[in-house]
This record gives structure tokens, C-alpha cells and sequence, in this order.
């Protein structure tokens, strides 16, 4: 915190109890050294100040209605605006028992094995002090038993960090394997000490020594073996090791500043709100371990790698609140959302560790044409995220957090079950292992809603909600198993086509939409976009992204081809002469390439009226305007509208709407075979390219129609589309055959001999 108010310019000052920082660790752990001494950030850092009273001074001009007032070891006071707290848990917890006077702290055990040598050993306590302890003594005890009112939990069961890690859990295969060592549960007020006069020391129970003189020998008392000959504990301890973990220092605030405990297992930590300011006195706000009650076995905030990142977002609360420093949230056009998505959840450490705590908050602008990233928001205080940022959100807002699967985590859970991981994008949901989940709001959710959110969720129920498949390698940049579902959800949610487009699609677009893709829009009608190159052009022809369009580099080259195809077609079109379906068909398609290939300039050429080409055909062809051009633009294309309806159009053809399926294909007088398909899937790509050839072989017996669901979900849906390719033979309107998935040539050949002769 101190970095960010130094280079914030902030008026700020750090009290240091000790003579360095991270003072704690110099004797924490107890088997192992972490001192972190760091002084070239030349910090305003006062060492060798305790602080051992605070208390409030009420004050109308303060920041928050008062001052806080602090006084250190030498009754000095310091008078501030707001304090932050940052002292960590460094009380010992300690359990008060007949006979605890016996015990050692693990602060001031001794750290080598020797000292152990042939002894046997209790240790209170079941976190990873205890298990640290055993750990180092394990190779030279008689036997270490271990009691505590908890079962262990393995923190690679429970993923939550603060639990028993693997490096310490070697007393587990002693318990398990060898019968040496061992686990009790038990409360540790229930207990008692007494020791013989060898000094050995006897576990019993407290309610054996409610008649007994408590002060009096083990010889002279009742012990559990004397009823119970096999007690668990019956064996006398040579030492008692108090391992019980730390608790937060309340001592020194003053009862105004209502900094009290949180409760039931979080009563170690002070109470404090979601934006980890204490719930009882505005202006004072806990940082580091001691702010963990927000995500006490959840998350990582009690650890150096998980209040790294809520020390930020606490100093960006406090910039906006009292600096009027908006949430930093740079702004990008909606084009670039799922990619930025993709990019933070694949680099972001603090949506990592702090999973289902902090999220990345996505604003959508008006008309949802751009949005707000704004990274690392906490998600508890998500319903005043306009109060808070300075950010508003008008139009909407997603939300991204990563998170473990609902009921994989728990001391109870078998987490090596089989088939405990899933790999496919359409069981998503079901992920186990820590994925992203975004969820779609299309309003700010209130603080009652926040409330009443269901058990274990961070957000309550969005509008939608996506899970980005969980990834072995936790990368989450597979095209067909991660972008691709993602970019769907985004564009589902926002109404729009996040695709890019190169500067040929979105020309076809303009003449053939009333609404252009946001890529288009921000892009090609901008003067900008991707100009395709032959290697770019070629690559988009194979990935069946745009058709094989020739590019027309001149006027007179225009010219010169319509030229070309008028003596072609006056020649196949002359009295006694036999029409020629395969020349015309090449007609229709070099006319057609140069159409969509030009540029605006070249346009004006192709779009003067040509009297003499095409119109030997155009009196007896009824036009269709809305099988190239929608009516208002070709109303301007009197010769293009009459070349693309014609009768002799290519035996191939891609679906427009429904009623240009209606009137293609329903209506068609000869058997047509549809296609659908879908850009994302890799089958579709070989499938398509072969059908379509092998209709060509047909000789305009059949015609194809090429369905992307994508974009014609209806017409999927009621010829009960469930998966791609699926390819529907009709006849007269009638479905008459079906096949899904790919087939070679022999096998499509036979399809469709079969559909001509039905």
C-alpha cells in the first residue's frame, strides 16, 4: 500500500514496530528464514514504532466525521484521516487447560531434531504449523501424535492454500502406512495435564479431575486407562507442543473505533466489509492477512500472493473516494472484447489467485459499439460499482472471475475420481479445476440482490453466464475449444457479430445488409481494415471464409472482361446454336467477381447501364432483387438484378433468409441438397468444398444450398439441425434423404445419383 500512495503522491506515513519490514518472518516459520528487507523504494516507512493505542477524534472538517488518533511506545500521538491496518495475525492462540503450563509454544520450541531424539511427542493443533513441527522432528521421535477438534485438510483437497500442503504432510504416511504416528479429534478444553514424578506427561480428560485434587500427581489421581485400558493417549508424553495458529491484536483499539471479532472460525479476524473497510468505523480499512475474514477458505487473501492484488483495489476505492480518481477502465471498440477477454484470463495473476473474489468488470457503452475494462474489481461490492469507481454502466456489464467447480472442493472430496476433468467446450458448465466464468448482466445488480445470492456463488444469477472450458495447461487459447464458444456467448448476448472481416466482406455486406458487422463499421466504412493480400486471399478461400473472388485491377480490365463474356454469350445464344449452361455459369462468375472486387471508383464503370450485355436474356427472365441486393439498392443495378436472377445461375448458392430459402429451394424445380453448416467446425471444411464439386459433376441436375446455422438458426431448428454437417436431400419440397457427418466422393456421388432417379 505504501508503494501505491508513494507513487500517487499521497500524504502517508507506515509504523514499523520492528527495525526492518517483514519483521514476523524473521521467526516465522520456525524451521526455515524469510526476511524481506527492500529500502531502494525509498517508502516513508518509521521503524522501531509500536503502536499500542488508537482511538477516535471526532472532528465535522475530517474526511469521514473524525480523526484517528494513534500513540506509540513513547506516548507520542499521530493524528490521521484514515488508517490502515496491516499488522497481520501475530498473537499466538493460546488454549487455556488444566496443565497447560506444561505445553511450549511453537514460538519458542526448540528447531532442532536432536533435541528430540527418542521422545515421544503431542502437538496440539492440525494446521501446517503443526504439521511444519512434526515434520522436522519425525526422523528422530519415538512416536508424535497430533489432536486437535478438526479433521486435517489437504489443501490440494480443498484448494484452499492455508490448509496442509504436501511438503509437511509426512506424518500422514506414518499414521497411514507404518502405525507409528497419529491423528486425534478432540477438544482441547476437554483436556487435561498432569505430569508424574519422572516428569513424563499424562493426557486425561477435565472431568476426571472435577473430584480430584487437581494439583496432585499422576499417581494419585484418575486416569482414563484405569477405566479404559486401551485409551488412545493412555502412553505418557515426554513433551506438549502448542501449535494453534495466530489471531488478530485487538488489544490496542479503543472501544469508539467498534473494530471487533468476526464470527464462528473467522473470530481471529476483525470484522470488515466486502471493500475491507471495518463494518464498525468508516475510514478505517484492514489490509494483508488480517483482512482474510472476506475470503476466510475460499480464496488467497491471507497470503502475500492474494493481498497483493486487494491492496490494490483498496488503494484504487480509496483514489476514487477521496482524490475523485476514477477505477482506471482504458475504453475499446466492441471489436476487441473477446479478444481482451482472452488475453486477461490467460495473463491475469490476480483474477488467478484471487479466484471468486476479484473479477474483471466490462461496462458496455451506448448502443453496446464499445466498453470499459475495468481489471481486479472486487466482486462484494459489484451493486455500488458506480459509487465506488466513478464508472457508470448504462448499457450493461459483464463480469469475469475465475472460479472451481461448484462441488469439487472438500475435505471429504475425492478429487482424483476418474473422468474428473472434462475437455469439451459443450460440457463447460461441469468443469471442476479453476476455469473463467463470465457473466452477462444486462443491468447493475442491486444490493439485496447481492444478498440473496445463492450459497457459494461470488455473483448472483446473471442474465447469462458462460464457463470458458477448463484447459490441462491452463491456457485457454484453443480456437475451436475456448474462442470460439466464447465469441458465440459475447455475441449472443450483445445481439452483433464480433467477427472480423476482411475488406471484401464487408464491401459484399454494404451492398447486400442493412446492418453491418461492428468490424465493418469501426473499420472498413472508417477507411480502415485489413487489406487482403494473394497470400491472405487464398487462406480465406481454403478456410471457406470468403468466396474465390478475382480482383480487377483497371477499368479498361473491367471493360475488356464484359467484353469478353458478351462475344462469349452472343456466340452461345445465337439462333440454331445449343445453350451452353457451363459458359454462362462461368459468365455469372467472372461478372460477379469483378462486381465484388472493385472499388468504389471502379464501381461507377460497372454500375452504368450496358444495353448490350445480358439483355439478349433479360426479357424473358423475371428479376429477384433480393437474391444479390436488398430492393432499395438494387433499384440503383438494373443490369446487375437482372444477371443474378437468371434461370442459369450456378448449380451452388448460399441461403440469404427465409424466403430466399422459400423461393430456392422449397420451390425449385429440381432436387436441391442443403448444406449446413458452421464456420467453427473443422468437418464442415472438408465436407463442404467436396459436396459442392461433386454437384458440379451433375450437370445442373441438382442444385446445393449452403445453410450457416450460425446465421439461420430457424431454419436449423425446424429441419432439426443437431449437429454439423448435416446434409438434407429435398425433392418438391420434401425432405427425402438425410446424412450427418463427412463422406468421400464415391459415397456423395451415390447420394445424389440416388436423389436425381427418386
Amino acid at each position: 500500500m505504501a508503494y501505491f500512495l508513494q507513487q500517487a503522491s499521497r500524504d502517508y506515513v507506515v509504523f514499523e514496530r520492528s527495525h526492518t519490514p517483514g519483521s514476523f518472518f524473521a521467526l516465522y516459520p520456525r524451521h526455515r528464514k524469510l526476511i524481506s528487507i527492500n529500502k531502494r523504494l525509498e517508502l516513508q516507512v518509521q521503524y522501531n514504532t509500536a503502536i499500542t493505542h488508537v482511538t477516535l477524534d471526532r472532528d465535522p472538517q475530517a474526511w469521514n466525521g473524525h480523526y484517528f488518533i494513534l500513540t506509540d511506545q513513547n506516548s507520542q500521538t499521530y493524528r490521521c484521516s484514515l488508517l490502515l491496518v496491516a499488522t497481520g495475525t501475530w498473537v499466538p492462540n493460546v488454549v487455556s487447560f488444566t496443565g497447560s503450563e506444561y505445553v511450549e509454544g511453537y514460538e519458542t520450541v526448540s528447531i532442532n531434531p536432536e533435541d528430540f531424539a527418542g521422545q515421544t511427542v503431542l502437538i496440539l493443533g492440525r494446521g501446517n504449523s503443526a504439521f511444519e513441527t512434526a515434520e522436522n522432528i519425525l526422523g528422530v521421535t519415538n512416536f508424535i501424535h497430533m489432536v486437535s477438534r478438526s479433521r486435517v485438510r489437504l489443501s490440494w483437497a480443498t484448494h484452499y492454500v492455508g490448509d496442509l500442503r504436501a511438503i509437511n504432510n509426512g506424518l500422514l504416511d506414518t499414521y497411514q502406512l507404518k502405525s507409528l504416528d497419529g491423528l486425534l479429534e478432540g477438544d482441547l478444553e476437554d483436556l487435561a495435564i498432569v505430569k508424574d514424578k519422572k516428569g513424563k506427561l499424562h493426557i486425561t480428560l477435565r472431568f476426571y479431575l472435577e473430584n480430584s485434587n487437581s494439583s496432585a500427581g499422576a499417581e494419585t489421581i484418575t486416569l482414563p486407562q484405569d477405566e479404559l485400558d486401551n485409551f488412545a493417549t493412555r502412553a505418557p508424553y515426554d513433551r506438549v507442543i502448542r501449535c494453534l495458529g495466530w489471531k488478530f491484536d485487538f488489544s490496542i483499539y479503543n472501544r469508539s473505533l467498534r473494530l471487533v471479532p468476526g464470527r464462528g472460525n473467522k473470530r481471529k479476524y476483525p470484522q470488515i466489509k466486502p471493500s475491507y473497510e471495518s463494518r464498525g468505523t468508516r475510514g478505517l480499512f484492514v489490509l494483508g492477512t488480517a483482512s482474510h475474514s472476506n475470503d476466510f477458505r475460499k480464496s488467497a487473501g491471507g497470503f502475500i500472493h492474494g493481498f497483493r492484488y486487494t491492496t490494490r483495489a483498496v488503494h484504487r476505492l480509496l483514489e476514487n473516494r477521496h482524490h475523485g480518481v476514477p477505477w482506471p477502465s482504458p475504453i475499446y471498440p466492441i471489436t476487441h472484447l473477446t479478444n481482451s477477454i482472452i488475453k486477461r484470463v490467460n495473463e491475469a495473476s490476480g483474477l488467478y489467485q484471487m479466484f471468486s473474489v476479484l473479477a474483471d468488470i466490462i461496462l458496455l457503452k451506448e448502443n453496446a459499439t464499445a466498453f470499459e475494462y475495468l481489471e481486479e474489481y472486487p466482486v462484494g461490492i459489484l451493486a455500488q460499482l458506480e459509487l465506488h469507481t466513478g464508472r457508470k454502466a448504462p448499457g450493461g456489464l459483464f463480469a469475469v472471475i475465475m472460479e472451481y467447480g461448484r462441488n469439487f472442493s472438500g475435505a471429504d472430496k475425492d478429487v482424483f475420481y476418474y473422468n474428473r476433468a472434462v475437455g469439451e467446450a459443450q460440457h463447460a458448465w461441469q468443469s471442476n479445476f479453476l476455469h473463467p466464468v463470465i457473466y452477462y448482466y444486462k443491468r447493475l445488480p442491486t444490493e439485496r440482490e447481492m444478498r440473496l445470492r445463492p450459497p457459494d456463488w461470488p455473483l448472483p444469477r446473471p442474465d447469462a453466464i458462460h464457463h470458458i472450458v477448463e484447459d490441462f495447461l491452463t491456457d485457454w487459447t484453443a480456437p475451436n475449444a475456448h474462442i470460439l464458444p466464447l465469441r458465440r456467448f459475447l455475441e449472443n448476448c450483445l445481439g452483433t457479430d464480433l467477427r472480423n472481416f476482411f475488406a471484401e466482406s464487408c464491401f459484399l455486406f454494404a451492398l447486400t445488409r442493412q446492418k453491418l458487422p461492428p468490424s465493418c463499421q469501426q473499420g472498413y466504412l472508417r477507411m480502415q481494415g485489413l487489406v487482403g493480400s494473394e497470400g491472405l486471399r487464398r487462406h480465406a478461400v481454403e478456410a471457406s471464409l470468403m468466396e474465390n473472388y478475382t480482383v480487377v485491377d483497371t477499368p479498361n480490365e473491367l471493360l475488356g472482361g464484359q467484353k469478353d463474356i458478351h462475344d462469349q454469350l452472343l456466340k452461345d445464344h445465337r439462333p440454331g446454336v445449343a445453350s451452353t449452361s457451363g459458359t454462362w455459369k462461368m459468365a455469372q462468375t467472372l461478372a460477379l467477381r469483378r462486381l465484388l472486387a472493385s472499388s468504389p471508383k471502379k464501381l461507377s464503370v460497372l454500375f452504368r447501364p450496358q444495353p448490350a450485355l445480358f439483355l439478349s436474356r433479360a426479357s424473358s427472365v423475371p428479376s429477384r432483387p433480393n437474391s444479390l441486393l436488398n430492393r432499395a439498392q438494387a433499384s440503383l443495378l438494373p443490369c446487375v438484378k437482372t444477371f443474378s436472377t437468371t434461370p442459369l445461375c450456378r448449380s451452388t448458392f448460399n441461403v440469404q433468409d427465409g424466403e430466399d430459402f422459400q423461393d430456392r429451394v422449397i420451390n425449385s424445380a429440381k432436387p436441391v441438397v442443403i448444406d449446413f453448416h458452421a464456420q467453427w467446425c473443422g468437418p464442415c471444411k472438408i465436407l463442404g468444398p467436396r459436396l459442392e464439386k461433386m454437384v458440379a459433376k451433375q450437370q445442373g441436375k441438382v442444385l446445393m444450398a449452403k445453410v450457416d446455422i450460425d446465421d439461420h438458426t430457424d431454419l436449423a431448428i425446424e429441419y432439426e439441425v443437431s449437429a454439423v454437417p448435416t446434409v438434407l436431400a429435398m425433392k418438391n419440397g420434401d425432405v427425402v434423404d438425410k446424412f450427418v457427418g463427412i463422406k468421400d466422393e464415391d459415397q456423395l456421388e451415390a447420394f445424389l445419383k440416388k436423389l436425381i432417379g427418386a
